[in-house]
């Protein structure tokens, strides 16, 4: 039986080079080890400048205004980066910190 398109087999994953520790598949390095979490943040980082960034609260996604690291809570105030924000309001265009923050603030607005 023939693979599927997606699976890659450990003999078709190319090495690369680690000084002298000897050879290492690159899947380690393009996965979700350590390795790949310190690059993907490095670039991340100078890639934007640090400081409080606006968004546009879309039904299912965001829309940037300006850039930056985070955005705050509206209802407690903590600093929520943005690889983390799940929780917003389209109607009140407001983040929030968790499920609990957006409950908090729905009750409140009524809705």
């Amino acid at each position: 039986m023939a693979r599927p398109p997606f699976a890659v087999a450990e003999s078709d994953v190319p090495y690369l080079f680690c000084g002298t520790k000897g050879k290492l598949p690159a899947r380690y390095i393009f996965s979700f080890g350590a390795v790949s979490g310190m690059v993907a943040h490095m670039l991340d980082r100078s890639s934007r400048p640090a400081g409080e960034a606006r968004l546009r609260y879309l039904d299912a996604d965001i829309e940037m205004i300006a850039p930056g690291d985070y955005v705050t809570c509206a209802v407690t105030g903590r600093k929520i980066p943005l690889q983390a924000l799940r929780y917003w309001s389209v109607d009140l265009q407001e983040a929030y910190w968790d499920a609990e923050a957006a409950s908090q603030r729905m009750v409140k607005a009524g809705h």
